[in-house]
């Protein structure tokens, strides 16, 4: 029975932590397209904080999980349910809705500042438009490899547990890799989107973001889901 609570509680976790991190973005498009790109860049500072309580507590359980020696085979099931479960609950996030609800709300209640109508106007018009789901392979590729690189050092620290305090410092080396591709090319290509200024422009990176990450998130599932299939294995 606990390993299940424990297994759902790390599930949910990484599920947060990857959603959360998603929408660090996601705010920041939408505040600029409502003229506010400092607050929108402080709300995603807020999700951040978020970003790293949950990620402590994954970080938490996934050790638990490594100590007490559970099988790979188990451990690995359950990160092909987190990612999978993370690609899909990035779907919803396409109709913005519910992400510009939460901006203005945050507006009123938290800084009480209002945003002249004509600009909520304009980025609701924006948003019903057509929608085009241009796909980048480089955020699919940072997003694939940072779920990767938490997750499998821990798969092969649970494999080689002599060797698991080295095993499991190996994330560090996926995710580097990861954030400097991120930072020197996806960052950048968002930073200059916002600075512009063009609501289209950003209304297209938002769903270009959004879409990319879902399919970064699919692709990691499908990796750790090929050993089950290729080698048959139980768990």
């Amino acid at each position: 029975m606990f390993f299940l609570v424990l297994s759902g509680a790390l599930i949910f976790f990484l599920l947060c932590m990857f959603l959360v991190d998603t929408l660090q973005v996601l705010l920041r498009a939408i505040a600029t397209g409502l003229e506010a790109p400092i607050l929108g860049a402080h709300l995603g500072s807020v999700f951040m904080l978020l970003n790293r309580a949950t990620a402590a507590l994954a970080l938490l359980a996934i050790g638990y999980f490594v100590d007490t020696s559970i099988p790979r085979e188990q451990l690995q099931a359950i990160y092909a349910a987190a990612a999978i479960l993370i690609a899909v609950f990035h779907i919803p996030l396409l109709s913005r809705r519910p992400i510009l609800a939460m901006t203005l709300l945050a507006f009123r209640r938290i800084y009480n500042k209002s945003c002249p109508p004509e600009v909520v106007a304009a980025s609701r018009d924006a948003h019903a438009q057509k929608s085009t789901y241009k796909i980048s392979f480089a955020v699919a590729i940072v997003t694939a490899a940072g779920l990767l690189g938490l997750l499998v050092p821990s798969l092969l620290a649970s494999t080689f547990p002599a060797y698991r305090a080295t095993l499991m410092q190996t994330g560090f080396i996926l995710n580097s890799a990861a954030t400097i591709i991120n930072i020197l090319y996806v960052e950048r290509d968002i930073a200059m989107t916002l600075d512009d200024g063009n609501v289209q422009r950003i209304n297209s990176l938002y769903n270009s973001y959004t879409i990319s990450r879902a399919i970064g998130y699919g692709a990691a599932a499908i990796i750790l889901i090929l050993p089950f299939i290729f080698f048959d294995i139980k768990i």
